[in-house]
C-alpha cells in the first residue's frame, strides 16, 4: 500500500517516466515498486505509511527518492520498537525463571520481624570492634539500660 501510494505520488509529480503503453507501463511499474519492496519490506506496515508521508511532504528533488530516504524517516521509530520488542523479549525469558510468589504463610510475620531485628542487633553490638558483652551475656548496649532501671528502683 506505501509503495502504491509512492508510485503515484512519483508519478503525479513526473518523477518518474513510466511508458504509455499498458504491458510497458505495468511492467516498468512492477520493476520499481519490487526494488521499493526488497528495500522496505522489513518495515511495519503503519512505518512504512508514515515514512512515504513524510518523503512526500519533505522530499525536495525532481527525482524518486531512494530507499534510504525512505527508511530515514522512521529510523528513530524503528529502533525504538526494536528496543521495546528486545525488553519485552527479555522480561518474558527472565519471567520464566523468576521464582513463585510467597504464599502468605511464607511471608514473616511483623513478631518475628522484630524478634528477627532483635537478633541482628544484638549480633551487630557484639560483633563490634572492643565490645564486650556483660557478666549476663548481653550486649553492653542492653546491660547498661539494665543497670540504669536497677539503680533507679534502688534510689525508690
Amino acid at each position: 500500500m506505501a509503495i502504491g501510494q509512492l508510485m503515484a505520488w512519483a508519478e503525479t509529480f513526473g518523477l518518474v517516466a513510466l511508458p504509455a503503453d499498458g504491458a510497458k507501463r505495468q511492467a516498468a511499474y512492477a520493476a520499481i515498486a519490487s526494488g521499493y519492496h526488497e528495500a522496505i519490506s522489513d518495515l511495519p506496515g503503519d512505518l512504512a505509511l508514515k515514512a512515504v508521508g513524510h518523503v512526500k511532504r519533505s522530499h525536495r528533488f525532481r527525482n524518486l527518492p531512494l530507499p534510504a530516504d525512505i527508511r530515514a524517516a522512521v529510523a528513530n521509530d524503528l529502533a525504538l520498537r526494536m528496543l521495546t520488542l528486545k525488553r519485552l523479549e527479555s522480561a518474558l525469558r527472565f519471567g520464566r525463571f523468576a521464582p513463585p510468589p510467597l504464599r502468605p504463610e511464607d511471608l514473616i510475620r511483623p513478631g518475628q520481624m522484630a524478634a528477627l531485628g532483635r537478633g541482628i542487633l544484638s549480633s551487630a553490638i557484639a560483633s563490634m570492634p572492643g565490645a564486650e558483652t556483660a557478666e549476663d551475656g548481653e550486649p553492653p548496649a542492653v546491660s547498661e539500660r539494665r543497670r540504669l532501671a536497677l539503680d533507679a528502683e534502688r534510689a525508690a
